[in-house]
């Protein structure tokens, strides 16, 4: 019998929750597209977004509080 490289069902269909409330880091981007996940989170999850963090030299921003 040869071992399967697919995980169980169970594992397939596990959920993984990440712990809230969400500080999003958008580092030193300058352009949108560097803060892809920051930005799908505040449009996904704006509940769970309590504000941004970035670097001096960052121009993109989220629309949250700093």
């Amino acid at each position: 019998m040869v071992a399967s490289s697919r995980p169980p069902a169970a594992a397939r269909r596990a959920v993984h929750a990440l712990p809230a409330p969400y500080l999003l880091f958008l580092g030193d981007a300058v352009e949108a597209g560097f803060a892809k996940t920051a930005l799908g989170l505040r449009d996904w999850a704006p509940d769970r977004c309590l504000g941004e963090f970035a670097l001096p030299t960052a121009t993109v921003t989220t629309g949250l509080p700093r």
